[in-house]
């Protein structure tokens, strides 16, 4: 019986851009996307890095460049007991000014980024592989197992300009981006990552070639399985990306009430 582990990694830097419903396009048209395998000893780790469908607000602002650095928390006024519940869950780190941006790039209209959400999940696996004999045939079957860790997700929220320590958490773009926050932290993620894993586990193969041979193509056929379940789960976190700032104009609108239950225009998390 053959053990082996498994990671992935996908992270997803947000410009919602003017036209929130072509946010695909856009990222295919500027080449957001870039994939980018790397090997730490003999475990594989991919990290993809797609750029598109996360929070941005957008404000005409001047040229100069803002001070940069990290909004502790320790800095602010205690949060609300739901947005406490929400940094610690979802993992959020503050920063401001071009110096701590993920990005640099600008619209294409020249008109500037007020604010941006960088979410980041991963998850680790584990395969079990063994061989089995059916009549004159040999089979390889294998099981895959989610990690302890599970689905993780962390979050960095940027601004170009520091909200005011005393109303940061009425301010509209904080708001608005841990709106995006909630939506990618939402643990129903994890839920539906963890039942079609479960659905998909068994991963049966004939058995041709020698132990190592099979062992290999056992690992790549089960880790592109849990990719494709992950890729899955991240395609409906891009749905409600959209949808939200389809809803706000990318934060310039109160959200309607009922439209997005559990977010900011909700009474559920004030």
């Amino acid at each position: 019986m053959w053990h082996w582990r498994g990671r992935n990694a996908l992270e997803l830097q947000g410009e919602d851009r003017n036209s929130p419903d072509s946010a695909l396009r856009l990222a295919k048209q500027y080449t957001f996307m870039s994939l980018h395998i790397k090997r730490r000893a003999m475990l594989p780790v991919v990290a993809r890095v797609l750029m598109a469908l996360a929070a941005i607000f957008l404000i005409n602002l001047p040229t100069a460049k803002a001070q940069s650095g990290t909004i502790e928390l320790s800095e602010l006024p205690p949060p609300p007991p739901s947005v406490a519940k929400l940094l610690n869950q979802a993992d959020v780190r503050f920063c401001y000014g071009w110096q701590e941006k993920p990005s640099s790039m600008t619209m294409p209209n020249g008109r500037r980024l007020g604010g941006l959400t960088v979410y980041k999940m991963n998850y680790d696996f584990r395969t079990q592989s063994r061989l089995q004999r059916r009549g004159n045939r040999q089979q390889m079957v294998t099981t895959i197992r989610l990690g302890s860790g599970g689905l993780r997700c962390d979050h960095i929220v940027w601004f170009r300009e520091r909200p005011s320590r005393e109303t940061f958490w009425t301010n509209r773009l904080v708001l608005h981006e841990l709106d995006h926050v909630r939506i990618s932290s939402d643990p129903r993620h994890e839920k539906r990552f963890r039942e079609l894993l479960l659905e998909n586990a068994v991963l049966v193969q004939q058995s041709d070639g020698t132990v190592s041979t099979e062992l290999g193509q056992s690992r790549q056929s089960a880790k592109d399985r849990v990719e494709a379940i992950f890729r899955q789960i991240t395609a409906l976190v891009d749905i409600r990306y959209k949808e939200l700032d389809r809803l706000t104009d990318h934060g310039m609108m109160k959200l309607p009430r009922g439209k997005f239950p559990g977010l900011s225009g909700d009474d559920s998390v004030r």
